[in-house]
């Protein structure tokens, strides 16, 4: 975007096209994400004469991707449909969560939160000073400027999705804000760069280029394992060939993690149905229609289940077993797990 802005042409135009179209095709989050503060910055710059062709050009080319994408989506990722049907729970229970979450009785917990709250408010204040500005009659942006309009667009706009959409259930949903802080951070990287004159090529692209390498490698699976402690069901299924079983949301994947997926987990809600996100995306299919080489579905970590819900949908058990203090329910016959699963509507949101 920034780019298209400086420099523009065909080339950077249609990698801005289609990163949004691809983007939002894959998650609608990226409207919030990206394609809203892109068109906002491409307005803002119109004005200004040296910027005006190459704005316009990027608010009709960001703005047709996003409509494009969003209006494909039920046909080339349903589940992107389903999703958002399942997430509206309402603007009162959002600002209700979302103020539970940051609010904490801990102060140090709620110093952290205000703290990273004033962080990403950082650009939200440059962007009122250069607003302020273009209606003085000013009509440049400086680079740095457009950097700072683009993070606090984006972080508003998330911030209004979450709470218009209801979603904020927990603190997993922080997840959502990552662009506050990673948009700030960018933002302030770029002020500092220009302030100590750094090359860009020479320094910054190298610099970039080896923290991204070195996050890759960090965040290997092996890696990770030795990072979280593995948790105590593990032992249960110690010494056993490849087995499939479902669990919880948050038990399948520290399980799928620290057996070297030995354990194959579905994920299921407390009602037993299957969530439509698995934690290996290889298997889902062939396992559930007993394909060859899938490992067999033998057993059910009943943590948080609803006992009477799973036991309509799969049947009783064959034995119940206690691992590590929770109920594991055997199943001798594959085919009793399997063929509930195929026949399921999956769910979207852990409850």
């Amino acid at each position: 975007m920034l780019r298209q802005l400086d420099r523009p042409g065909p080339w950077k135009l249609a990698g801005l096209a289609a990163l949004i179209l691809a983007g939002v095709l894959s998650d609608s989050f990226v409207l919030p994400y990206a394609a809203a503060p892109a068109l906002a910055l491409s307005l803002l710059c119109v004005p200004a004469p040296s910027t005006r062709r190459a704005a316009v050009a990027a608010a009709v080319a960001v703005g047709a991707a996003a409509l494009a994408a969003f209006l494909l989506q039920g046909r080339i990722n349903p589940l992107n449909g389903v999703y958002r049907d399942q997430l509206d729970l309402g603007i009162g229970y959002g600002l209700f969560r979302l103020g539970g979450v940051l609010w904490r009785a801990n102060a140090a917990e709620l110093a952290v939160n205000l703290g990273l709250i004033a962080f990403a408010l950082l650009p939200v204040l440059r962007t009122l000073v250069v607003l302020r500005g273009l209606a003085g009659g000013e009509r440049e942006i400086a680079p740095a400027d457009r950097i700072a309009i683009f993070a606090a667009a984006a972080s508003l706009a998330t911030l209004l999705a979450v709470v218009l959409f209801g979603i904020f259930r927990d603190d997993s949903f922080l997840r959502y804000f990552q662009p506050w802080w990673a948009l700030t951070a960018l933002w302030l990287a770029h002020l500092a760069a220009g302030r100590l004159r750094l090359p860009a090529w020479p320094v910054g692209a190298p610099a970039a280029l080896l923290l991204a390498a070195a996050a890759m490698l960090w965040a290997r699976p092996a890696q990770l394992a030795a990072r979280i402690e593995p948790p105590p069901t593990l032992a249960c299924f110690a010494g056993e060939a490849p087995v499939a079983g479902l669990a919880g949301y948050w038990w399948a994947k520290p399980l799928v993690l620290h057996s070297g997926r030995r354990v194959q987990i579905a994920q299921v809600a407390r009602n037993g149905a299957p969530y439509h996100w698995i934690v290996n995306q290889d298997w889902a299919r062939t396992d559930w229609a007993g394909g060859a080489g899938a490992p067999p579905f033998g057993f059910i970590l009943m943590d948080g289940l609803h006992a009477r819900a799973v036991a309509a949908r799969y049947g009783m058990p064959d034995r119940v077993e206690r691992c590590a203090g929770i109920p594991l329910w055997r199943y001798d016959d594959p085919d009793r797990l399997r063929r509930p699963l195929a026949a399921a509507v999956p769910v979207t949101l852990p409850d």
